[in-house]
């Protein structure tokens, strides 16, 4: 099989969140897939790529190069348009429209030219590569989040000179919805968000069109690269350790905790690494935060977002035992993984979530609640699991929740770090769902 991946970000080149870390793992495990995504500013001058082909995408009036780079049983494919991809941010440009449909042109292109049998589509920014390969070439498209549909005004099929149906939701052009309407076959990153997707809660507005497709719908758990987040490795953290030594994990504790201005003691550190924003449940932690902090514990909290949570966060910078960090800092969420006790999760909702995946491979334990994601590959320590699951969104069920973590704790916890440090949340499994929901779409 001829494989392409079409995504607009991935690690090691570029990453915002999640997906990044999808697209730069998942082709890893696969093997024999290629990925193209948009050249954004600096990322060429960087690799040592290759000028392959040149298109004209005659809608828009612009010329694209394509450039290869070979790295780690890869084929890297990046889309050079200065004038719509050197930018200071890969998002939330005014022409955001403009640039992503010039980037799915250029996709349907590539993939016509290299003649592709199947074209794995992720998120709203690649949504309308199924619409324009529908009939000639198989595609794939996975919904990350559906939260994010890339949502513009109707106008926006005058850059694809073509108007479809397909196109539109509540008489504006929806990205997401034209992925989800042409693909061969949709997917999400977990089985229990394929299934809560088709409801009113959490079809954002798409559970209608989800729900004639469900025949067509599957999840599949994401991964994580153990290459990447692996704390026996990682040059992040000072003291590197795995399941044989895990003791050092203490040391990484005390380096945390001198590092961010904590008192150096004998106390539970609760880590978070996260986008501000409602679906994270910071309403639920702000709600129990005064109670959480009369207990033995310190908080480190790191992430950047909605406003309205960056300054009540740094409200709580006076505290004693509290240390925020406004923004993201790839080193100090390593550290903060390495360093903390246990790692709050209690999302709304959450498609799939990699930082419980991250947490326990640093033997840290997460608190989540159940949904998506989360139910998928945390369970409670009740169950015979490895973390603290509540149900009810509600910040009554989140506080009571953390106050067992907080008793069990002060038990030990060194059984529980080694059990969750051998936990595999490698992509194997993902890579072999997925090489054979290729088979079936392709025939």
């Amino acid at each position: 099989m001829k494989v392409l991946f079409a995504g607009a970000e991935c690690t090691p080149f570029v990453k915002t969140g999640g997906l990044a870390d999808v697209m730069g793992a998942l082709p890893k495990a696969l093997k024999d897939v290629d990925v193209i995504l948009p050249a954004y500013r600096g990322v060429l001058e960087k690799l040592n790529t290759e000028d392959i082909t040149t298109f004209l995408v005659r809608e828009l009036n612009r010329k694209a190069e394509v450039h290869y780079y070979h790295d780690n049983g890869v084929n890297y494919y990046f889309v050079k348009q200065d004038y719509y991809f050197d930018r200071d941010t890969i998002y939330g440009q005014p022409d955001d429209a403009e640039r992503f449909a010039f980037f799915n042109i250029v996709v349907k292109k590539f993939a016509l030219k290299r003649e592709y049998d199947l074209v794995h589509c992720h998120d709203w920014h690649t949504g309308i590569v199924p619409y324009l390969l529908k009939g000639r070439i198989k595609t794939v498209y996975t919904i990350h989040n559906l939260a994010y549909q890339g949502v513009f005004p109707k106008e926006t099929h005058d850059f694809f000179a073509i108007e479809d149906p397909s196109f539109y939701i509540y008489d504006q052009f929806n990205f997401m919805k034209t992925g989800i309407v042409n693909a061969d076959h949709i997917t999400t990153v977990s089985e229990t968000y394929s299934k809560e997707i088709l409801g009113r809660a959490l079809g954002c507005g798409l559970e209608e069109e989800l729900r004639k497709r469900k025949k067509d719908l599957s999840g599949i758990v994401n991964g994580i690269d153990y290459d990447e987040f692996n704390p026996a490795t990682d040059p992040y953290i000072k003291f590197n350790y795995s399941v044989d030594n895990f003791e050092q994990k203490k040391l990484n504790k005390r380096e945390l905790q001198y590092e961010l201005g904590l008192r150096p003691v004998d106390k539970m550190v609760v880590g978070i690494v996260s986008r501000l924003a409602e679906q994270k449940g910071f309403d639920l932690i702000f709600g129990a935060l005064n109670k959480m902090l009369k207990e033995d514990i310190q908080l480190v909290v790191l992430g950047s977002g909605d406003e309205r949570y960056e300054h009540t966060l740094l409200e709580y910078v006076k505290k004693m035992d509290v240390a925020i960090h406004i923004g993201y800092d790839e080193e100090l969420a390593r550290k903060i993984y390495a360093g903390s006790d246990l790692f709050l999760v209690p999302s709304r909702f959450e498609p799939c979530g990699l930082s419980q995946m991250i947490s326990y491979k640093y033997g840290t334990l997460p608190l989540v609640r159940s949904t998506g994601g989360l139910r998928d590959t945390v369970t409670d320590i009740k169950d015979g699991g490895l973390g603290f699951v509540f149900e009810r969104y509600t910040r009554n069920a989140f506080y009571e929740k953390f106050m067992e973590a907080v008793e069990s704790y002060k038990l030990g916890w060194d059984e529980y770090i080694r059990k969750a440090m051998q936990l595999d949340f490698s992509f194997k499994k993902a890579a072999v769902e997925y090489k054979l929901l290729y088979e079936r779409v392709i025939g």
